[in-house]
């Protein structure tokens, strides 16, 4: 089978319209659990949406001045699909919709 998110793909490939296809890819691909016993590779897409659900920020770590975000194959594939799962969660669960805050323009 395939490893990683596959956003990396689906954006190489040009297979996407909405960015919100790209964060329910990533959390298609993320939403398995491991632990003790029987629970090897469970799916768990409600955990996951909870979770994501309850997401205000997403921060990527960097551990080095040396690497600027241009430097990071992996920033869209993972921190920026990540960010927009959380979205999608936060929207489909009515998290933030209550007006107030939003900078205008």
């Amino acid at each position: 089978g395939d490893y990683g998110s596959m956003v990396n793909e689906r954006v190489g490939s040009g297979e996407w319209e909405e960015a919100d296809e790209l964060g329910e890819t990533w959390a298609s691909r993320n939403a398995f659990s491991y632990g003790r016993g029987a629970e090897k590779g469970q799916a768990r897409a409600d955990v996951l949406e909870t979770l994501l659900a309850s997401t205000e920020r997403v921060v990527q770590m960097i551990d080095s001045v040396e690497y600027g975000l241009t430097d990071i194959q992996e920033y869209y594939a993972n921190t920026g699909a990540l960010k927009t799962a959380a979205e999608g969660a936060r929207r489909r669960a009515g998290v933030g919709q209550g007006g107030g805050g939003g900078g205008g323009g």
